[in-house]
């Protein structure tokens, strides 16, 4: 577009939303992130105070999903699954009232999690 002579910056402004909607870009597509199946999920082989927690979900996602709670939040302390809940916030609120001061791993349950990999590290991303 080129400037014409006494024209307003609203004039302008106008003008390429006028133009705009004639010819709207169109939105880029969403990122699709990578996703692994559950069994391959690795080991937490670090000690720290949640890898028990980790390890015994990952064994257990198999009858977690059989049981239908595909999409629900679990809460897993050691080797115990504490309950589910519908979503993050809520599994979250409640393990926090229940256990307080105690580590509590929250963790969707799927068939397929999403990974990003960012810096030599990998995040399920949830």
């Amino acid at each position: 577009m080129t400037h014409v002579e006494g024209e307003t910056l609203a004039d302008i402004e106008m003008r390429y939303i006028l133009e705009w909607a004639k010819n709207p870009r169109p939105a880029p597509a969403p990122v699709q992130l990578p996703t692994i199946h559950h069994t391959e999920l690795w080991e937490d082989t670090s000690g720290g105070p949640f890898s028990t927690g980790w390890n015994y979900f990952r064994r257990e996602i198999p009858r977690l999903l059989a049981e239908g709670h595909d999409g629900e939040w679990a809460g897993v302390m050691g080797e115990e699954v504490l309950g589910f809940w519908a979503t993050r916030e809520e599994a979250v609120a409640a393990c926090r009232v229940r256990y307080p001061g105690r580590p509590v791993l929250i963790q969707s349950v799927r068939e397929r999690y999403q990974v990003a990999r960012v810096r030599w590290q990998y995040l399920l991303w949830d």
